[in-house]
């Protein structure tokens, strides 16, 4: 059989096409660009095309989507013309879960984290997992996907388009649930609504694990029927106390209702990852893995990529990049580099990601980019949306006291005048900011880069 997968260099279906290869199938598929991922799905004999056309899709025998291709894509169009079925991302990787025994992380905020530290745990542990995460893996050298042999499966669950209500996992993870993705929803209580769903999707003999801290999960918590459990700082079943930051990571007890189950050590900042840590922990418990073993493989986590993800020293100035594009995100990550670098100045760069999610959540960004010093704003990236009057990263910046930069490159070419050696950057957003390291850098002293 021969697979077509449209944007097979996104996140998400490239980690599809990887499992999909290994399974034994043809695999082959289409992307807008080269990337570094579509250089690693060819190192993996996956023929990848260029460029979207209606010939690309001539031999396939299925054609796979995900709901962020519109329908007027021309390979979409042609495989309708053709009579090829074409299949939602989200029906295969719920087809997948089946064949195994399945564990969904689902959140507003870190289900890549914590998904990625489950698959670490159960990876290390000898289970061979099959894992299917939102970022890429260092300990699976660089790519986000593994088919493994063992009896479980780890996926990140997409809440944005509803689509994680597909998944019927053994257990799952809820980390938060915050105003997001309104914009397919309608309104918050049907997002809270759709976690709910999610959380009872469980199998009759699984367990849904709910981070507590989250007054949103909190809510919800009396409201699910399948099995439960609770983690977060206080008044939960499993409990992280007794937190001490360290430079880029930090030490806590975990507690299970009370009785010390033993210590953990984190080479990730934030008390956010503490959270993500302990609710893989829970749930790595539950499938089997003991908590000697947890603990040693949490030590070696390191970041995804783009979460918090160190990219290096230059010119004396140390380089951080992180996916935060929602407020809540922003603080979080701007709380973690604050406590493990308590004496460094910090410099920030964020670009806005897409103009609904700024109109929409315009007062949070302004209160919580108001706490931050330092802090530069360029152009908002736009993801393919047309622009909304009166929203613009200008006057975002304006509002909330921050230094207006104009495009992403005009932003690295003030920054390469004003970071000192010293500081600590950190660039924020979902969009090209990623790309902010190698803008800046390129310039500095002519230094190489020493990790």
């Amino acid at each position: 059989m021969v697979i077509h997968i449209v944007g097979i260099g996104g996140i998400g279906m490239s980690g599809i096409a990887l499992v999909l290869k290994s399974e034994g199938y043809s695999v082959q598929g289409s992307d807008i660009r080269r990337s570094s991922m579509v250089d690693k799905l060819e190192e993996s004999g996956i023929r990848v095309f260029i460029g979207h056309k209606k010939e690309n899709v001539m031999g396939a025998d299925i054609v796979i989507h995900s709901s962020a291709v519109k329908e007027d894509n021309p390979e979409i169009v042609a495989a309708r013309e053709m009579g090829i079925p074409i299949i939602p991302r989200a029906d295969v990787l719920s087809d997948l879960m089946k064949l195994k025994e399945g564990i969904a992380v689902a959140g507003t905020h870190g289900k890549t984290t914590t998904s990625s530290m489950v698959s670490k745990i159960l990876y290390g542990a000898g289970l061979k997992p099959t894992i299917l995460v939102g970022g890429k893996l260092s300990f699976l050298g660089g790519v986000n996907a593994l088919k493994g042999e063992g009896n479980w499966i780890v996926a990140e669950a997409d809440e944005s388009d509803g689509t994680f209500l597909r998944l019927n996992p053994t257990f799952s993870v809820v980390t938060n649930i915050d105003a997001d993705h309104l914009d397919h929803y309608g309104s918050f209580e049907n997002l809270k609504r759709a976690f709910l769903d999610f959380a009872n999707r469980v199998s009759f003999y699984g367990r849904v694990f709910l981070c507590t801290e989250c007054q949103n999960v909190r809510e919800i918590v009396p409201k699910i029927y399948k099995r439960k459990a609770t983690y977060g700082f206080k008044n939960a079943d499993f409990t992280a106390e007794n937190l001490t930051f360290l430079k880029l990571g930090s030490l806590f007890d975990v507690k299970y209702k009370g009785e010390k189950l033993g210590r953990v050590k984190l080479n990730v900042p934030g008390k956010h990852n503490v959270l993500n840590a302990l609710g893989a922990l829970s749930v790595s418990l539950e499938v089997g893995v003991p908590f000697s073993e947890i603990s040693e493989n949490l030590e070696e986590f390191r970041n995804a990529s783009r979460r918090m993800e160190l990219k290096g020293t230059v010119g004396g100035v140390t380089f951080i990049d992180d996916y935060g594009h929602h407020p809540t995100e922003i603080e979080a990550s701007y709380e973690a580099l604050k406590n493990s670098f308590p004496d460094r100045r910090l410099v920030v760069l964020f670009q806005p990601h897409r103009y609904t999610r700024t109109a929409l959540l315009w007062n949070e960004f302004v209160k919580v980019l108001r706490e931050i010093d330092n802090l530069y704003i360029c152009d908002i990236y736009s993801a393919g949306e047309v622009p909304i009057p009166d929203v613009s990263a200008e006057k975002l910046a304006r509002e909330c006291g921050a230094l207006y930069c104009g495009s992403l490159e005009d932003a690295c070419r003030t920054l390469r005048r004003e970071l000192k050696p010293g500081d600590v950057f950190l660039s924020l957003g979902a969009g090209s900011v990623t790309n902010a390291f190698e803008l800046i850098t390129g310039e500095v002293n002519g230094e190489s880069l020493s990790v």
